[in-house]
């Protein structure tokens, strides 16, 4: 037990903020979050737009590099698909 508490201590450690919840009768549901440490909405990007990180053709890249040794797998046992 005390392995899993410290686990979730230490996982916990950067929630921080106001969460604002719409309470209901059987349910509830998040209206908004205010956090310095929020990780839906960074440098990065935001939830829901586009990426500030990257462009699409990093992305392909990305996706190109990433398949090699899968391709390189089908082109050697291309019975298996």
């Amino acid at each position: 037990m005390a392995d899993i508490e410290a686990m979730l201590t230490s996982s916990q450690r950067n929630v921080t903020g106001v969460v604002e919840l719409e309470l209901r009768p059987l349910c509830f549901q998040t209206v908004g979050v205010d956090s310095p440490n929020d990780l839906v909405k960074n440098k990065l990007g935001e939830y829901g737009e586009t990426a500030k990180a990257w462009t699409s053709e990093d992305a392909k890249g990305f996706i190109k590099v990433s398949s090699t040794a899968l391709r390189a797998y089908y082109l050697a046992h291309p019975g298996e698909r």
